[in-house]
């Protein structure tokens, strides 16, 4: 099981807003379902290519999260937990991912294979 510090896992992202509060908090899981969340997860508001979130309900959590984690234009409503304010949901998501499993793409070689049609 992977652990690390909220303020490392954003390490390398640009503008992000942290409360202070749970800078230093350990987190276990990264989601982007509500349906996957534990109060030891940050969930992640992404939205999808071409569909922007702009309000997100939080009754529809069974499991209060350690941060929520959304666009600055995403209004959260009837929520507790602390929210970490980015400038893009999707673009933190892969930062975060990336340090979170210690990915070194410097050291990734990529290769595509295409078919006769493609």
């Amino acid at each position: 099981m992977n652990e690390l510090r909220v303020c490392d896992l954003f390490r390398g992202y640009g503008n992000v807003t942290i409360p202070p509060e749970i800078s230093q908090e350990r987190i276990f899981n990264i989601c982007v379902s509500p349906g996957e969340v534990n109060e030891h997860s940050l969930l992640f508001l992404t939205e999808k290519v071409g569909d922007d979130i702009t309000e997100f309900d939080c009754r529809v959590l069974k499991t209060e999260p350690a941060a929520i984690v959304a666009s600055t234009n995403t209004q959260v409503n009837f929520c507790k937990c602390k929210k970490i304010l980015v400038d893009n949901a999707r673009s933190a998501l892969s930062y975060a991912l990336s340090n979170y499993y210690s990915i070194d793409y410097g050291k990734m070689k990529i290769i595509g294979v295409t078919g006769t049609n493609g």
